[in-house]
């Protein structure tokens, strides 16, 4: 990139940052936690691969950096870990939080995936030539039996999102033997990188090892099917079929038959700090449009809550005084007639305090339930509510997103008012602060 466009690129993540900052407080008062915490100001582009065992990753990414091999390449998988490349002078190699010490601070939130994700988390600091220009993260081989993902002791899909939205690309690979999305690849593409279509490149490797056209027809054809039963979108992403040349080794089918695309993908990652502050741009707007509709939902949950309360209220007031009027009169009426002596007198005051505060307490535990069962059935519930509350926007084809982002903060909206946790510190001045919120979202749009 050019000087001009490396400044422009460094205006516009100073921009978000200071989104970031202003509404920080907000989004905790909210129960909200960005994705990004921040944007590291002229940090390098990342490439994400990923894609089944033996399904080249590795073998792509020795290729990027030439010379000596520095990935694990084999059959069987080689690690259960990611491993992120970055460029130093002197080589070395780093693990767990020492590994995270070695990376802007926008990483710094994979540490809530717990130590047995950083006991697997490694940096590898190489003097390549690509590395001054990208970052490379190589992932997990995908397991194709969804039953051995007991196996994993961290929450894998997790670091997948979370690696997929600081990654400025995604390459998912898959390989002649296994073109069908299976086990792991399956749940990752229909869940950790959902919504993330624009960063997404699909590559059928190791087509230099088809026997003929039809057998990479076949292969073609069948990830093609699976793609479309496994990707929740109207159209496919493009499938780069490509190979990693080896010395001494052709194609059998020739590179006329559409095989030869790795240079495309080569460029691809080559370029991809030009497409880091689209990539910047759409986290942004990602994390405030969510920030915006958890706003949003909290407040009308909140004054369907207030509502409650004061008919609770008012209901209990009601109660309070028929209940303490009907007995003083009785009493007074029965007794104090009667023998209005001192003593009867004071057992006659002291037995209608009782009276009100039994009743009192009474209406305090019967509303207290009350709002409890009301409570818990507005969260078994939110779908409805949202569907409700965004009935006019649900209506435009063009706000799919919309279910997207409900899907990412429904779990904090009910963790929010989960009654364990510490009340919401909500703002006096909310719906204000929601405007704000949606102002900044219609500016990241522009």
């Amino acid at each position: 990139m050019n000087k001009t466009t490396v400044d422009a690129a460094a205006t516009l993540e100073q921009e978000l940052n200071k989104f970031y900052e202003k509404y920080r407080k907000t989004a905790v008062r909210f129960g909200y936690s960005y994705q990004r915490e921040s944007i590291s100001i002229g940090a390098l582009p990342c490439v994400l691969f990923m894609g089944n065992h033996s399904s080249g990753k590795s073998t792509l990414i020795n290729h990027l950096l030439g010379g000596a091999p520095v990935q694990d390449t084999g059959v069987a998988p080689t690690d259960d870990g990611f491993t992120i490349l970055i460029y130093g002078e002197e080589e070395s190699d780093a693990v767990g939080l020492s590994a995270l010490s070695l990376l802007p601070r926008e990483n710094g939130k994979l540490t809530a995936f717990g130590p047995n994700f950083l006991n697997k988390f490694k940096v590898k600091v190489r003097n390549r030539e690509i590395l001054k220009r990208v970052v490379l993260i190589d992932s997990p081989g995908m397991i194709d039996s969804l039953e051995e993902t007991t196996s994993r002791d961290y929450d894998f899909f997790g670091a997948v999102h979370r690696m997929a939205e600081l990654s400025d690309l995604v390459l998912f690979m898959f390989d002649p033997d296994k073109p069908g999305t299976t086990g792991e690849a399956i749940v990752a593409l229909t869940g950790p990188l959902v919504g993330m279509s624009f960063k997404l490149r699909i590559l059928l490797n190791k087509c230099d090892l088809f026997q003929n056209v039809a057998d990479y027809a076949r292969a073609y054809g069948a990830l093609c099917w699976n793609l479309a039963h496994a990707m929740p979108i109207k159209d496919l992403p493009k499938i780069y079929s490509c190979y990693v040349p080896q010395p001494g080794c052709a194609p059998r089918i020739g590179t006329d038959a559409g095989i030869d695309a790795l240079h495309q993908i080569e460029d691809e990652i080559r370029n991809s700090g030009e497409r880091r502050s689209d990539n910047v741009l759409a986290a942004a707007h990602k994390d405030f449009s969510c920030l915006s509709l958890q706003m949003r939902m909290i407040l009308r949950l909140r004054e369907s809550f207030k509502g409650c309360r004061m008919n609770l209220l008012f209901g209990s007031l009601i109660l309070f005084f028929a209940v303490t009027g009907a007995a003083y009169f009785t009493l007074t009426g029965r007794f104090l007639r009667e023998n209005p002596t001192g003593l009867v007198t004071w057992i006659v005051y002291l037995s209608i305090g009782a009276i009100a505060l039994l009743t009192a307490w009474g209406a305090f535990l019967f509303s207290r339930k009350v709002l409890r069962v009301y409570r818990e059935n507005a969260l078994a519930h939110l779908d409805e509510l949202f569907e409700k509350e965004y009935a006019d926007e649900l209506v435009q084809e063009t706000r799919d997103d919309l279910r997207q982002y409900w899907e990412l903060v429904k779990g904090g909206i009910r963790n929010a008012f989960d009654p364990s946790r510490s009340p919401l510190r909500i703002p006096f001045f909310a719906t204000q602060k929601l405007q704000d919120v949606q102002a900044v979202v219609k500016r990241l749009e522009s």
